[in-house]
């Protein structure tokens, strides 16, 4: 489990790089969490489901601003 967790928090971490946005809120929006990164970085206990709704909603930001950003390069 703490290597799925180092996995999770190493996905996100990238994503903010990519995408910023402040870890709170990224943790509100994505899990209704706002100290999950926090708690990942701790090596605190984080349920399965609540690791899949972040990465579900990494790939879904992922997908959208990706989308946005061929949008804007084609215009």
């Amino acid at each position: 489990m703490k290597q799925l967790c180092a996995q999770v928090l190493k996905e996100i971490t990238e994503h903010l790089e990519r995408h910023p946005m402040g870890e709170f809120y990224f943790g509100k929006l994505a899990a209704s969490n706002p100290l999950l990164l926090q708690k990942l970085r701790e090596g605190k206990v984080v349920t399965p489901a609540t690791l899949d709704k972040a990465r579900f909603f990494v790939r879904e930001r992922e997908a959208r601003l990706g989308k946005a950003e061929k949008t804007e390069a084609a215009e």
